[in-house]
Formats: structure tokens, C-alpha cells, sequence
């Protein structure tokens, strides 16, 4: 096995531009069961990281916003993690649908230019985490699945301090991390670095192997 034939081997299901109807529910249904944890989703032989559901999600319900009907399998260009850390959680967990659908068509706007999960999410003046908003997302998407429309009356609960499983896997910034590294002088640390695989913990997801 050589280093070329690892895109092969390991093909990203999730981005062959394919997340299927069965795929959504099923996505959503972890969502909204973790309620306080997102994480990366393996179904099937596709895996999805978070970041591959915030989008998935955004644009599903932004189509509904605009009245059109779901086309399935929903594309997947995929995003980085946000540049940037999340504000604080806010007493924001019940929104009005105006609030709500006026910041996911924002969200839209803004991961089809910068191509990446947002740092924040502003409704109105105030801004949550985007993981936060993403349990919104999850929750919009299952009214509207139960009951064939949007939540237009009823509103939409957001999640609170919604943690974000994959993080686990960076390391902190502790004083020995890099030690015993020649290239590194005595207590060397990076703690801008740390923090920026932090955000980028939203792509993660296993390789999984293709026989």
C-alpha cells in the first residue's frame, strides 16, 4: 500500500456529493437523541463529521424556506471548521420562526462564500455557537418531517451548550506536549495552533476502509 492508493482505499463516502433521505433522518434522529453532544455519524459506509451535517441541514432548510421540495441525495461540497472560537451560550433556546429562518438563510450566504462552519450564529444582535444551532437545525428538520411543514407557528428550540465529541481528540496545551522533540527548544508550546485544530475538529470522522 502506498500513499496514493489511500484516497481509493479509504474513499470518503460523504463526499461523493451523496446524503441520501435515509441518511438525513437517520442524522437527525442522533441529533436530537444526544440532545447535549454532537459528533461525528457513521452510517453505513459513509461517515459524517459534524460539519458535514451542519451543512447538510442548512441546506435542507433553506430549500424548505423557500418553498421548494427536497431533491435527494443532497450534495455535499464539504467545510472547514470555523475560524474562530464560539461566543458563550445564550437564553436564547426557544426562537420565533422569523428569527430562526431569517438566520439559517444568513448561515446559507455565508458557508457558500467563506466554505466553512460559521464561528458564530447572529439572531439578530445576539450570537450562539454554531453547535448550538445546529440542534436547531436537527429540530426544524424533524417537524417538518412528522408533520410536512415548517415549524412556522410553534418556533424552533436551539440546543445549550451543546458539546462538540470530537474535540476530545486534540490535545491540550500542556507544558510537556512538545517535549522531547530535537526540533523543539525547552518548553516549547503552541497554543494558537492547539486552538485552531480545536475549531477544526468539526471535520473529523473516520476513514473507513472500501473492499
Amino acid at each position: 500500500m502506498t500513499a496514493s492508493d489511500l484516497p481509493t482505499i479509504y474513499r470518503d463516502g460523504a463526499r461523493t456529493g451523496e446524503a441520501s433521505e435515509q441518511d438525513l433522518t437517520e442524522m437527525v434522529g442522533r441529533l436530537l437523541s444526544a440532545k447535549v453532544t454532537a459528533n461525528y455519524q457513521v452510517i453505513g459506509d459513509r461517515a459524517y463529521s459534524a460539519a458535514d451535517q451542519f451543512e447538510v441541514l442548512t441546506a435542507a432548510i433553506g430549500s424548505l424556506i423557500e418553498g421548494k421540495k427536497l431533491r435527494f441525495p443532497i450534495r455535499i461540497e464539504g467545510l472547514l471548521g470555523p475560524d474562530g472560537a464560539p461566543p458563550a451560550a445564550q437564553e436564547l433556546e426557544r426562537l420565533r420562526w422569523p428569527a430562526f429562518r431569517d438566520a439559517v438563510l444568513d448561515v446559507r450566504d455565508y458557508i457558500k462564500t467563506e466554505r466553512r462552519v460559521p464561528a458564530r450564529v447572529f439572531i439578530g444582535p445576539d450570537a450562539v455557537p454554531p453547535v448550538d444551532f445546529l440542534a436547531g437545525l436537527a429540530a426544524a428538520y424533524e417537524h417538518y418531517r412528522k408533520n410536512g411543514v415548517l415549524p412556522l407557528q410553534e418556533g424552533v428550540t436551539l440546543g445549550k451548550n451543546v458539546e462538540l465529541l470530537p474535540i476530545r481528540y486534540i490535545a491540550k496545551d500542556t507544558p510537556g506536549l512538545f517535549g522531547g522533540w530535537v526540533i523543539h527548544k525547552e518548553g516549547f508550546r503552541a497554543p494558537k495552533i492547539l486552538e485552531v485544530a480545536r475549531q477544526q475538529a468539526w471535520t473529523l470522522k473516520p476513514a473507513i476502509r472500501k473492499e
